[in-house]
């Protein structure tokens, strides 16, 4: 069974199909490649939102 979670990855400004964009300002200004305060909220919630819907994952996140 392969459960990969919420994946992070885009392509800058051009919106995946779920719309997920990352511009600078999700990133950090001193290596550009980690998230930023904002870019960390958005990666909180693709985590979230996989915890919460994912089927093996909602069982044991949830405690259900």
């Amino acid at each position: 069974m392969d459960c990969v979670g919420a994946v992070p990855l885009g392509d800058g400004l051009i919106p995946r199909s779920d719309g997920l964009t990352w511009g600078c300002s999700d990133l950090s200004s001193t290596d550009g490649t980690h998230p930023s305060a904002t870019g960390q909220r958005k990666v909180a919630d693709m985590l979230l939102a996989f915890f919460r819907t994912d089927s093996t994952a909602r069982a044991w996140y949830l405690n259900r």
